[in-house]
């Protein structure tokens, strides 16, 4: 599939790739089903990108439901609300090693810096089994149904496609869309969590850290949500791999004869969507009823991660141990 010239003035075709959907689905028992807006940062940042803009969303089927309602459009790109989407099924072995032991325990604690070095990470046959059959695995399923889905979404009219893989999950990912698609789609990764400098990274096996490296740097540009961060990322290639060159740049990057820019995006929360919902007859009733449940005392609300991999119970126990053993 090439891009035509005659394509770059046309509407381009946003995909986005992501572990969580915009939507969670429940099947009724009469065969239909009701879908409701996905909860976390990631798709609650992103759903207003689909509101101005023509957006294929790609994600894995979570729930029960999810799989239903995939297995239900047979591998077509649905339209829900005002998102086009397709649910990715991996199985769930693959899926549990993917999610559950690389991605969330190994590679987001290694860029927030919050392993303790001296004992973790612990690289065992495990964790190479959960690389090689759960991350790079399911990387490789979404990068084949992203490309039947972009061309299933080109059949009608070819134009330019803008593929904007989101977070850690999916480092493996540009390397197999370029497999199967070429360079006719731009690949423009972003990163929701932070990138530290070189020196974090020796923690992983150089097979692990540079396969991951080589495979973003097969994109057009990486977005990050700090400069900092996106300095970091170009010392960290500069640093491991071999022929890759700054040439003097903070913000790009040059392997294999491809430039790759890393660019800052903050993104925040929809600040006027917020303010709207502020404004709603039962959010100032409950605003109120929570007035009156304080009285005159004082009210601390603390936010914790739910999922048992990131939440402050983890990060704490981790803080601690290091301090009793400097103190020991």
């Amino acid at each position: 599939m090439s891009r035509s010239k005659d394509t770059a003035s046309l509407d381009p075709l946003i995909v986005i790739a992501s572990n969580r959907g915009p939507f969670q689905f429940e099947e009724h028992e009469d065969g239909s089903f009701s879908s409701k807006r996905g909860a976390g940062g990631l798709v609650t940042a992103l759903s207003a990108l689909a509101e101005g803009l023509d957006v294929l969303w790609i994600a894995c089927a979570l729930s029960p439901g999810d799989r239903a309602w995939a297995a239900a459009q047979n591998e077509r790109i649905t339209r829900v609300d005002d998102i086009q989407m397709r649910l990715v099924v991996p199985d769930p072995d693959p899926y549990h090693q993917y999610y559950n032991v690389i991605a969330n325990p190994l590679l987001w604690f290694i860029q927030h810096q919050l392993w303790d070095a001296s004992r973790n990470p612990s690289i065992d046959a495990a964790t190479w089994d959960a690389w090689h059959n759960g991350y790079v695995e399911i990387n490789r399923l979404f990068a084949r149904v992203i490309a039947d889905s972009i061309r299933q979404a080109l059949a009608e009219r070819e134009r330019p496609v803008l593929v904007f893989p989101q977070d850690y999950h999916f480092y493996m990912l540009p390397q197999f869309l370029r497999e199967e698609l070429g360079e006719s789609v731009q690949i423009q990764p972003f990163l929701h969590i932070p990138w530290p400098g070189p020196d974090a990274w020796r923690l992983l096996p150089a097979v692990m850290r540079d396969a991951m490296l080589r495979s973003m740097l097969a994109s057009d540009r990486i977005g990050f949500q700090t400069r900092s961060d996106a300095f970091n990322f170009v010392q960290t290639c500069r640093f491991y791999l071999e022929h890759a060159h700054s040439h003097g740049s903070r913000d790009s990057i040059v392997f294999a004869e491809r430039r790759v820019e890393a660019r800052t995006y903050p993104i925040s929360i929809d600040v006027e969507k917020v303010d709207q919902l502020i404004s709603e007859p039962y959010a100032q009733l409950q605003k109120a009823q929570m007035i009156n449940l304080i009285g005159d005392r004082r009210l601390i609300l603390r936010t914790d991660r739910v999922e048992p991999s990131k939440n402050i119970l983890r990060s704490e126990e981790r803080r601690v141990g290091k301090e009793c053993r400097s103190r020991w």
